[in-house]
């Protein structure tokens, strides 16, 4: 007779985050009424940074059943909070999260199945009063965490198999910090300007990268003005894609040996007399051309810097120079 065994395997989430107090307002067995709000969460966030940055922070406690509380019971590591987020969109559960280093004891716990929720601690002089109430108080420094199954904060998100937060695993809030280069506590303010700066300065650098591309390309078709056909298209060509349409210079500069061919026979046909239609690059010259095309090119350098032109204005000038001299 065979067994049937049912599996439920308990799956912590592969980046390590997990939810550690939801927004609200939760009354403790003291009688004080919890303020968990996002400038708690801020605050949490902001001084566990503070914290963070001193030399040596092992991070904060994550117990068992807040038994580190008790001198008669052991204070064994069932992990290690070494960051905090605070999260604001409905969709991925709001309030604080924390990112979980778990020791051996804690893993084997959480992942057997033993804990799926946490208890956090806060000392009542890391607390505001809210609204004058004495008993109401809103948090501003985490102190530690207790895996337990029965919280006070109602409303977490389980240890394991988290579904809420599968399509989120990247912190954009803090890479963006990282890559605007602030603190973790700047303003959004502070972020809009520091994004405004950069995205003006990557316009700029664009500007100045379109005028130096201008600049090669006047050169470009100067030192190439014996092959070039229509000159604007050229242009536009070189600006497009100019390492390609140089090479497409080059190699039209270069003399090619044309084969010898037997005299073709004379055919009849009715085809009407048509042109060869223009191209944007000229036909092979004789020498006497790209003797007139090279004077033209060196007139219409010594044009612009004389003058300041443009490449178009100073090559037609050039070559109405060379025309009336010829």
């Amino acid at each position: 007779m065979k067994t049937l065994t049912i599996e439920h395997p308990f799956t912590l989430p592969a980046d390590d985050w997990f939810h550690i107090a939801p927004l609200g307002e939760f009354e403790h067995a003291s009688g004080v009424r919890q303020v968990i709000d996002g400038a708690a969460c801020n605050a949490m966030v902001s001084n566990f940074a503070k914290d963070a940055a001193t030399p040596n922070f092992p991070g904060l406690l994550v117990d068992f059943d807040h038994f580190s509380h008790s001198s008669e019971r052991t204070s064994a590591a069932a992990g290690w909070i070494m960051a905090l987020r605070a999260e604001s969109e409905p969709a991925k559960a709001p309030g604080l999260w924390a990112q979980i280093r778990w020791s051996d004891l804690g893993e084997t716990a959480v992942r057997g199945g033993r804990y799926r929720l946490v208890s956090p601690v806060w000392n009542r002089s890391d607390c505001e009063v809210v609204d004058g109430e004495e008993n109401k108080v809103r948090p501003l420094r985490l102190s530690r965490v207790a895996l337990t199954n029965d919280p006070n904060l109602k409303g977490l998100v389980p240890l394991t198999n988290r579904t809420e937060a599968k399509e989120e695993t990247m912190d954009y809030k803090s890479k963006l910090l990282e890559l605007l280069g602030l603190k973790a506590e700047a303003t959004d303010e502070q972020i809009v300007t520091a994004a405004d700066a950069l995205l003006a300065e990557a316009k700029n650098l664009q500007q100045r990268y379109a005028a130096l591309l201008a600049e090669r390309v006047d050169d470009d078709l100067l030192e190439f003005t014996a092959v070039v056909g229509d000159v604007e298209t050229v242009r536009s060509q070189l600006l497009a894609n100019r390492e390609g349409t140089l090479t497409t210079l080059r190699a039209l500069r270069q003399p090619v040996a044309l084969p010898v061919v037997a005299e073709p026979k004379s055919v009849l046909h009715n085809r009407a007399q048509s042109r060869v239609p223009e191209t944007a690059f000229a036909a092979e010259k004789s020498p006497a051309e790209e003797a007139r095309a090279r004077r033209i090119a060196n007139r219409a350098r010594e044009l612009q810097k004389q003058l300041g032109l443009g490449h178009t204005q100073a090559f037609q000038m050039a070559r109405g120079e060379i025309e009336k001299a010829a």
